[in-house]
């Protein structure tokens, strides 16, 4: 486990950025406040933008529970070094609604703030 803060960003959501390795292809889920007892997934293996899926949650985290993994689907355009903008948008009471990704950007604005704040997964 690697936990990650997510960044509010104005436009209604909470972001973080994903720099591709070796494998070209990495699973993740959501741990409110880093949480492990307060993990969200979604209701399918390997879940994408690109696929219909519900997040469930909050429940405890085990290994082997379903995730979203970039770099699954080709549309993903997944490379190593790639860089991803993932982007949990929340309902008004704070639950996560959506999630979804984008990129392989070259440079991605914001990287090195978020860098420095804790928000890249390398």
């Amino acid at each position: 486990l690697h936990p990650v803060r997510l960044l509010w960003k104005v436009g209604g959501y909470c972001h973080a950025f994903l720099e591709l390795g070796p494998k070209c292809r990495e699973s993740f889920q959501i741990f409110e406040d880093g949480r492990l007892q307060r993990t969200f997934s979604p209701s399918v293996d390997d879940a994408s933008p690109y696929k219909e899926y519900a997040i469930e949650g909050p429940h405890a985290f085990s290994k082997g529970s379903r995730c979203w993994t970039l770099g699954a689907d080709p549309r993903d355009e997944a490379h190593v070094g790639g860089r991803f903008e993932i982007r949990l948008r929340l309902t008004g009471d704070g639950r996560p609604s959506a999630l979804d990704w984008i990129g392989p950007f070259g440079f991605a604005e914001g990287l090195e703030d978020a860098k420095g704040r804790g928000a890249v997964i390398l």
